[in-house]
């Protein structure tokens, strides 16, 4: 009894070995994704990328980013047909696959896969019956689908983040907030205040600037679109003095935007401009 116990654990460490190594050769034999971040192949007919269903997903993708004060894209947009899809082009990091199939689908669905062709890599399908319903999915769903692959893309800024960082501003973050910050790791120039830090790559070109602070919560008003904006030009005024006298980095509140957000299941504001 003891010995066929003994084979056993050994059949099932062998086999557990196997599949292991076979998960591992799996993972490592996948080529790194192509692409620039924000750019997006569409895998779709070349005739029906001109058609009305095929424009409709091309303007869900072309619209702009919000907030910025001249117009840029969202998503830089390359479209290929089926017969084109090779290992060449499998590889981007962002694909969209159009598959529109009577005989196969009664609605519309969306559904994505990771890593399929390379890493790290989103594939996102949109199944059809017909391209009439196709074409309404999309432009009903279009804030879904912008927010999916801008939330994949931040994940890998993520990812990178957490490899290489600026020192200086996890130390600051640390030091005054008790919390972790990642940020680009030019950044290391920087100011301290109460409640605050202004870090910045002080280059000439590329420039990237970072201000946290933080405020006591003063009730529901706190959660607010002036609320919001009049405290943070208060602290900038505090912080971030202009060269000439009573003059202070402020906020264009004509083109900011404020929407509420859940970030990690607590409620938050985001704002843009």
């Amino acid at each position: 009894m003891k010995r066929k116990l003994e084979y056993r654990w050994m059949l099932w460490c062998g086999i557990w070995a196997v599949v292991t190594l076979l998960a591992a050769c799996d993972h490592l034999a996948k080529p790194s994704s192509s692409g620039r971040p924000y750019e997006v192949l569409v895998v779709v007919g070349d005739s029906l990328w001109q058609r009305p269903a095929g424009r409709a997903l091309f303007d869900v993708l072309d619209t702009d980013i919000p907030g910025l004060p001249q117009p840029e894209r969202s998503f830089r947009i390359s479209q290929t047909d089926p017969q084109r899809f090779n290992q060449v082009l499998n590889i981007f990091r962002n694909i969209i696959k159009v598959d529109i199939a009577p005989n196969q689908y009664t609605q519309t669905k969306m559904k994505f896969t990771r890593d399929v062709y390379a890493q790290p890599q989103v594939v996102l399908t949109i199944q059809s019956p017909n391209e009439k319903d196709f074409a309404a999915f999309v432009q009903k769903n279009a804030q879904s689908i912008i927010d999916f692959l801008v939330k994949m893309e931040m994940n890998r800024q993520i990812n990178e983040l957490e490899k290489k960082h600026s020192e200086v501003v996890l130390y600051l973050a640390d030091s005054i907030f008790s919390c972790q910050f990642w940020a680009p790791v030019e950044i290391k120039s920087y100011k301290k205040g109460k409640d605050f830090f202004w870090a910045s790559s002080n280059t000439a070109s590329g420039l990237v600037n970072i201000c946290m602070y933080s405020y006591p919560y003063e009730g529901p008003r706190t959660f607010n679109k002036q609320y919001v904006l009049a405290k943070r030009d208060s602290v900038m005024k505090a912080n971030i003095p202009g060269t000439e006298p009573r003059m202070y980095m402020a906020t264009d509140t004509l083109c900011t935007s404020v929407k509420p957000i859940a970030v990690k299941g607590e409620y938050a504001m985001e704002t843009r401009g």
